[in-house]
């Protein structure tokens, strides 16, 4: 059966929960601490693959790199289990393809 999941890629666009961004101060300081649990920051842009803890676990996850139009300068991190990709870029990722 084929994957119905959009494939993330240098250019792709999506979403994720703002509490999974890393790093998380400059949403903080824009958004405030109410709306960490139940909101999503849209219309991000992958600009790159990366590989690092994401949790208190210690095991290495897969993660996007990400920009934002609001945060100019700034480059978010996220596993990609908790970013949702909306439109697919030009090449996805080697990891992506199965």
């Amino acid at each position: 059966m084929a994957c119905k999941r959009k494939h993330g890629g240098i250019g792709a666009k999506g979403s994720g929960g703002i509490r999974f961004f890393h790093p998380s101060a400059p949403l903080r300081e824009k958004y405030g601490d109410a709306c960490f649990n139940r909101d999503r920051l849209t219309n991000l842009t992958i600009t790159g693959e990366c590989r690092r803890v994401f949790s208190r676990r210690s095991r290495e996850a897969s993660g996007y790199e990400c920009t934002h139009p609001d945060f100019p300068g700034t480059t978010f991190q996220v596993a990609k289990n908790n970013f949702l990709v909306t439109e697919e870029g030009e090449a996805p990722f080697e990891s992506e393809i199965v």
